[in-house]
């Protein structure tokens, strides 16, 4: 079998290394709100404001009559069932944030009552008051305790009564629209990047042809044809549809691990057949429903080889690289404790070498042929010290565990790339020295020294013999100057415009103008360092560096802008509970990242800009949360009225897992910024909020 064939695909390695640790764990969530101090304070609080409202309404009572007096009696009716709810104890996190949504939209119910009542100042109707009696005596009916089905019935009659109150009108609860949305749309805030697709092998896409070829055991290729006659004909073996999403993607993943051993990739013969049997054992266990549970510890087992066969896919040897290789892979394959050193060592190497053979063997600057030549022979050292390196890496890989004299260990192959590292980054750099001179020289003042001779002497200094910190900051001010020059023809194409400079105005209140003026007084005077043989400011050329992502990230801004026009959608889902104004909050660090970043740049600070992706990233769970929800609630229907809205949300039950953590978004942001939460719990909430949207 050629070498070709038998790479095997990382992916399937990842998949199958699912299937062996069985069923997946779920995230094992820590109640935290419920026994937070905020929470407790937000429901107490929202006890003491109905107590407050009930005292006097229970003393006008006395000289009212007729409508009026039942008008008041629903207001009272309401602020006694806001009180109950309060009191509520919940039993987890989940039931507190029920509580919680119920007991702002009983509230909203009663303004909107109010509201609607007071606007018409009409008799009311026989619907009304028979809603009233009702309502009257549900607060008689209330129990101690109320687990989320009970409350999620008694909130539905609280909804209906006050519609009919509102209306003057029967109402159908089983009429009313859900609001909640039925799905969420998708939301990016990541710049555009390709996905890596999972490759498709021959054993996934023919396996009855693939198998038989294979050059593998007779007893593995038998357990492979049976497992394959299993997954297609179901049925002869009494296999449920389950059984088959089981075994199918085990056993894709089994065929393309056995190509691996096939073309003995990454093991010894005498690895090779233990690894054969264990598979066949693995594969027959898996396939037989009672025994599964050891299949996929047997399965397990065989952790040490998928790692080996990774780094082999990920590597995409040629035929002949990946004999000189072999010994690593054998020796990562037979030590556990230094195979993931020697792995990485094997990779750095391969990618040190691509970069490598790409690279020309001459230079060409034909502004200064003088200096082409200087920095020529600086070059020819320098590959001349690569592959000096990079053959005694191989040899370091041939020995490795051969014994005391000439065996070499894992440590000795880092100690080799680190000497090919210091040959590679000195060839870069060279290699791209005359396109960057062409662009600093039309850059540095004019009353500058030449960067030529700077070049000249960094290069011969970079190139000398041995490893010390001269040559080795000779290498960096090289490395500095291509850097600079790679920026300032970078951002030569900058440009802010459209609903970019819109959100860059909102966001910093300067002009694009300032940007520009700073960067390229930022290339100016690093370039005039350079000429006049003083230390490179570093800074400002980091500055640069990151000026191009920040303003790569003002699309993302303006979407996130545009989805906050509409928060107000979020007072229709039942599921969400924070004003549309307490929602600008969220967006706050993400603003202010922004903000900061840009007022960085302009104040030579590169804090501000280091931490804008930290903080970005760190916000973004919750932002593309917050985003998706607005989209959702957009799609919800918009009600007559806002009694009709604030009724049908009462109507809409809770008891359900489907956006439960919508609602527990909704209280932990309530407990965060209540003037009752204390620092330290804050941040206990804002951790179980982070690992509650995870995956979100």
């Amino acid at each position: 079998m050629k070498f070709k064939q038998v790479q095997v695909f990382v992916a399937a390695m990842l998949v199958w290394g699912a299937a062996a640790s069985g069923q997946s764990q779920q995230n094992r969530r820590t109640d935290v709100l419920v026994d937070a101090a905020p929470v407790k304070s937000l429901f107490s609080a929202g006890a003491q404001r109905s107590e407050e409202r009930i005292i006097p309404m229970v003393l006008q009572r006395v000289d009212m009559v007729g409508d009026a007096r039942t008008r008041l009696d629903a207001s009272l009716d309401l602020e006694i069932i806001s009180r109950w709810i309060a009191s509520l104890k919940p039993s987890n996190d989940d039931h507190a944030a029920a509580i919680y949504l119920r007991l702002t939209q009983v509230g909203a119910a009663s303004a909107a009552l109010q509201e609607q009542l007071a606007s018409e100042n009409k008799p009311l109707n026989r619907v009304q008051q028979n809603a009233a009696r009702q309502l009257h005596q549900l607060t008689y009916d209330l129990p101690g305790s109320a687990d989320p089905n009970k409350l999620d019935e008694i909130c539905r009659n609280v909804g209906m009564y006050v519609l009919e109150l509102a209306t003057g009108e029967v109402v159908n609860p089983s009429r009313m629209p859900v609001m909640r949305p039925s799905r969420l749309p998708t939301v990016s805030l990541d710049a555009p990047s390709e996905r890596m697709q999972r490759p498709t092998g021959p054993g996934r896409s023919e396996p009855s042809r693939l198998i038989p070829s294979l050059t593998v055991s007779h007893p593995l290729r038998q357990q492979l044809l049976a497992t394959l006659d299993m997954v297609e004909r179901p049925a002869q073996y009494g296999m449920t549809d389950q059984d088959v999403a089981q075994l199918r993607p085990v056993l894709d993943d089994a065929i393309e691990i056995a190509a691996g051993l096939a073309g003995n990739a990454g093991v010894s013969t005498d690895d090779r057949a233990q690894l054969e049997r264990q598979l066949t054992e693995s594969l027959a266990l898996f396939s037989d429903r009672r025994l599964r549970d050891l299949g996929r510890k047997r399965i397990g087992e065989m952790s040490q080889y998928r790692q080996v066969l990774g780094s082999i896919n990920r590597l995409n040897l040629t035929e002949g690289n990946y004999r000189l290789l072999a010994p690593g892979f054998e020796y990562a394959q037979q030590n556990p404790k230094s195979s993931k050193q020697v792995l990485s060592a094997m990779e750095r190497f391969v990618h040190f070498c691509a970069v490598y053979d790409n690279s020309p063997a001459t230079l060409v600057y034909d502004a200064n042929p003088t200096l082409a030549r200087q920095i020529q022979k600086s070059y020819d050292d320098s590959r001349r010290a690569f592959e000096s390196s990079r053959a005694a890496f191989l040899g370091d890989v041939e020995n490795l565990g051969a014994g005391a004299l000439s065996g070499t260990e894992p440590s000795d192959l880092d100690q080799r790339l680190d000497e090919m590292r210091i040959a590679l980054d000195l060839i870069d750099a060279l290699q791209a020295m005359p396109q960057a001179l062409d662009t600093l020289n039309s850059f540095k003042s004019k009353s500058s020294q030449n960067l030529d001779r700077r070049v000249a002497k960094e290069a011969t200094v970079a190139a000398s013999p041995g490893n010390g910190p001269i040559r080795r900051e000779a290498t960096r001010v090289l490395k500095d100057m291509v850097r600079l020059a790679d920026m300032a023809r970078e951002l030569e194409k900058l440009t802010i415009t459209g609903p970019e400079l819109e959100v860059f105005r909102q966001y910093t209140r300067r002009s694009p103008k300032d940007i520009y003026n700073k960067w390229r007084s930022n290339v100016t005077d690093v370039a005039t360092q350079a000429a006049n043989g003083v230390p490179l400011d570093t800074g400002k050329i980091d500055r640069n560096e990151m000026l191009m992502p920040l303003v790569q990230s003002l699309p993302s801004a303006v979407q996130v802008e545009a989805m906050l026009k509409n928060t107000a959608a979020l007072e229709r889902w039942a599921d969400w509970g924070i004003d549309p104004v307490a929602v600008e909050q969220v967006l706050t660090p993400y603003r202010a990242a922004i903000s900061d970043a840009f007022a960085g740049f302009l104040g030579d600070n590169s804090g501000p800009m280091q931490a804008r992706e930290r903080v970005q990233a760190e916000n973004r769970p919750t932002l593309r949360f917050v985003l998706r929800s607005i989209g959702g609630a957009s799609t919800l229907q918009e009600m007559p009225s806002r009694v009709h809205t604030v009724c049908a949300k009462l109507m809409t039950p809770l008891a359900t897992n489907t956006y439960s953590a919508q609602r527990y978004f909704s209280l932990a942001s309530a407990a965060i910024y209540s003037i009752h939460s204390d620092p330290s719990v804050s941040e206990d909430i804002r951790k179980a909020l982070a690992l509650r949207l995870r995956g979100e």
